[in-house]
């Protein structure tokens, strides 16, 4: 089974970049593999002590993420895998921007949910928001975190194995949630 992974930003506070010479880093320069955080570290976004918390998995842009130490103790393998860790801070702690650059082109089209921008007749090109993910049979040898294939809208979902998933609750992590993205053919 493989699920369809969000960050739960209700309950958990976001990081902010600081200093905030640069307003946002856009996804493509994450991808770069020269890409580094020199200089900069994250504080949260906790204007309010709303009493949010720091989680073990916080949001950042959506192909990449924030793991705690913790989390980098029984998920850094996985995670570099299929992508690369950056060492950075988090309100002081110890923290890794976690970047996802493995990619599969396993969108079923047919059986998720999504809007369309209504720009072209070329469905994948038209994808806009998703309500719901489904994902085709994977291979094998697919790994146990990955992003899809497709456009912005597509490429920026991750998906993780039953095996990620089992590790997540089996150790008490914080930060996600998730929904099945593989289901049967009816």
């Amino acid at each position: 089974m493989y699920w369809w992974t969000r960050c739960d930003m209700g309950k958990y506070l976001w990081p902010m970049m600081t200093p905030v010479t640069r307003v946002i880093v856009e996804p493509e320069e994450m991808l770069d593999p020269n890409f580094n955080l020199d200089g900069i570290r994250y504080v949260s976004d906790d204007e309010d002590e709303d009493g949010r918390l720091l989680p073990d998995f916080g949001s950042y842009k959506t192909f990449a993420f924030f793991m705690s130490r913790r989390a980098v103790e029984v998920f850094g393998d996985i995670a570099r895998a299929s992508g690369r860790l950056i060492e950075t801070t988090w309100d002081g702690l110890p923290y890794h921007l976690t970047v996802i650059h493995r990619e599969l082109d396993l969108f079923d089209y047919e059986r998720s949910e999504f809007d369309r921008w209504g720009l072209y007749d070329d469905l994948k090109r038209d994808v806009w928001e998703i309500q719901r993910v489904v994902i085709r049979t994977p291979p094998p040898d697919c790994p146990d975190i990955f992003r899809l294939k497709g456009n912005k809208s597509v490429h920026f979902n991750i998906i993780v194995s039953d095996r990620f998933k089992r590790l997540y609750e089996e150790g008490g992590f914080t930060g996600l949630f998730f929904r099945r993205a593989l289901l049967p053919l009816n």
